[in-house]
C-alpha cells in the first residue's frame, strides 16, 4: 500500500488563503506606513508653515518656538497659564522681558519643561516669575484636553517615561506614545473633531478653600526650583489676580506673594479677566509684587 505524502486538498486550500492573506495583510501595512509618512511630513511641513496657527493649543507651540530662538537681550522670562497669557501676551515685553505663558492645560510638568529649554537658549536670564491661579495647580495630568495640550507637544522620550512615572496610566501612556508616533496627524484630527463649547467653572459661594495642589504639581514645582537653582536664576511663584469670590488658602507655602484678590465683576468667567479690566490688574499686580512695569502693548 502507497501512502502519498501530498497534503489533502482542503489543508492545501487552506494553506493557499493563508498565504494570501499574510500577502494582502502585508501590502496593505507597506501601503498604510507609506500614507501616513507622506501624510505626516506634509503636515509638518503645514505645521512649520504656519507656525501651528490651527493646532489645538496654537500657544504652546509659539512659547516652544520662542523658548528654542533664545534671545540674549531678555532677563526676566514670565511663564505660567492663560491669565498669565491674558496680562503678559507672548513675546518681547521691553524692559528685557519676554513671555512664555501659555496655559494650565500643559500642566505645571509642562511648564517645567517649556522653561528648561528656554533658559538652554536665553543666557542672560536672571529672574524666572511663574504666574500661577490657583485653580491651575489642581492639573494632574488627568483633565480633558491633557493629550491635545501636553502630550501633543511635548513627548520626547523622558517626558514620556516621567509622565508615566507620575500618572502610572496605561491609556495614558498610548495616547502619548501616540502622539509622539504621528504628532502631527493626531494633533489635525484633535482639530478637526474640537469642540469650541467653553468650558467655565461652576459658580459657587466664596469659601476659603485650600490650594489644590495635585502630585504632579507639587513634584515639578520642586523640578522648576531645582532647575532655577542650579541655573542661577531666581523664581518668583506668585499668583494672578484673582476673583474675591474664590479665596483661597496657601497652606504650603507655594506662594512666595499673598494673593491679589479683585471685585468679582472684574473677571468674565470667574478665573480671566474681561478686557476692560486688564490694564489695570497688571498694574495693581505689579505694585503687589514689587515688579517693574512692563511696556506691554495695549
Amino acid at each position: 500500500m502507497v501512502i502519498s505524502d501530498q497534503p489533502p486538498a482542503a489543508h492545501r486550500r487552506r494553506s493557499s488563503e493563508l498565504r494570501r492573506f499574510i500577502r494582502v495583510v502585508a501590502q496593505f501595512s507597506v501601503g498604510f506606513i507609506v500614507m501616513a509618512a507622506t501624510g505626516e511630513a506634509a503636515l509638518a511641513f503645514r505645521t512649520r508653515h504656519n507656525h501651528g496657527e490651527y493646532l489645538v493649543g496654537h500657544e504652546v507651540y509659539l512659547a516652544r518656538e520662542l523658548a528654542a530662538r533664545g534671545d540674549d537681550r531678555v532677563q526676566t522670562l514670565i511663564i505660567g497659564d492663560s491669565v498669565a497669557r491674558q496680562l503678559y501676551p507672548q513675546g518681547q515685553l521691553g524692559e528685557g522681558r519676554e513671555s512664555l505663558a501659555t496655559n494650565q492645560a500643559i500642566a505645571v510638568e509642562g511648564q517645567y519643561y517649556l522653561l528648561r529649554e528656554a533658559l538652554g537658549t536665553h543666557r542672560h536670564v536672571t529672574d524666572v516669575v511663574l504666574l500661577y491661579a490657583p485653580p491651575s495647580w489642581s492639573n494632574n495630568l488627568d483633565q480633558v484636553f491633557t493629550a491635545d495640550y501636553f502630550c501633543g507637544y511635548f513627548h520626547e522620550p523622558g517626558e514620556i517615561v516621567d509622565a508615566f512615572r507620575e500618572t502610572r496610566s496605561v491609556p495614558f501612556l498610548l495616547a502619548h506614545i501616540g502622539r509622539a508616533v504621528l504628532p502631527n496627524l493626531m494633533a489635525t484630527n484633535s482639530w478637526m473633531n474640537l469642540d469650541e463649547t467653553p468650558l467655565d467653572p461652576p459658580v459657587r459661594p466664596a469659601a476659603v478653600r485650600p490650594l489644590p495642589l495635585s502630585k504632579v504639581s507639587r513634584d515639578f514645582l520642586g523640578e522648576i526650583h531645582a532647575l532655577c537653582g542650579r541655573s542661577g536664576v531666581r523664581l518668583h511663584v506668585d499668583a494672578p489676580p484673582s476673583s474675591d469670590q474664590f479665596p483661597y488658602r496657601d497652606d504650603s507655602h507655594v506662594y512666595d506673594t499673598a494673593i491679589l484678590y479683585l471685585p468679582a465683576a472684574w473677571f468674565r468667567d470667574t478665573i480671566h479677566l474681561k478686557p476692560q479690566y486688564l490694564a489695570r490688574a497688571r498694574t495693581m499686580l505689579e505694585r503687589h509684587l514689587s515688579l517693574p512695569r512692563a511696556a506691554v502693548v495695549e
